[in-house]
């Protein structure tokens, strides 16, 4: 038998949650007939935790992700798994947003995200949007740039990628280090 002790403000000692003979007893000690009629724990200030539940999004129709669709609901990877920084492979887009594409890579259950800038060569200052570059579906070589373990990402480099040969046009990411150091530099000159 499960008994509930109520503690109120006020009340002598914990007499109100004794049992005598299995009946629960009063304040004064005397037998009630009928089981005292319990209070929700938060009623007497005690606070239960409550947390909203969590709803992912559904799917919008025709939206591929990296993520599987199980009944209209997005059901994310238990496990991240992230490909080698330096490793080519090959993929399909499955997400152009305008700061770049979501590249599904053959045997990785993530996306990887490719950054506008690194979806085509530019002219220096030339800014490009991603749905002329790249379309859903398209498939591609891609390059490894960057794995964020911590939050579960990896971004991709298609411009430094031969797309029929599927070689490496920057052995050592020598240019696209030197593409990223230009970027800081001019933002900080911006700034200042």
């Amino acid at each position: 038998q499960i008994i509930s002790v109520k503690c109120m403000a006020g009340d002598a000692g914990t007499d109100a949650a004794k049992q005598t003979a299995g009946q629960p007893s009063n304040a004064a000690g005397e037998q009630e007939s009928q089981p005292e009629k319990q209070e929700p724990a938060t009623a007497r200030g005690t606070l239960e935790p409550t947390v909203p539940e969590f709803r992912p999004r559904a799917a919008a129709e025709g939206e591929v992700r990296g993520a599987e669709v199980v009944g209209g609901v997005w059901k994310q990877p238990a496990t991240f798994v992230p490909p080698e920084i330096g490793s080519i492979h090959s993929g399909v887009a499955v997400k152009v947003t305008p700061f770049g594409a979501f590249i599904r890579l053959d045997g990785f259950e993530r996306d990887g995200l490719a950054h506008v800038t690194q979806l085509a060569m530019t002219k220096e200052g030339e800014r490009i949007e991603a749905s002329r570059v790249i379309a859903i579906g398209q498939r591609v070589a891609c390059k490894v740039i960057d794995v964020s373990k911590t939050k579960n990402r990896f971004f991709l480099t298609i411009k430094y990628v031969d797309q029929e040969t599927k070689q490496d046009l920057d052995v050592g990411n020598v240019k696209l280090l030197a593409e990223q150091e230009a970027r800081t530099l001019q933002a900080m000159a911006e700034r200042a």
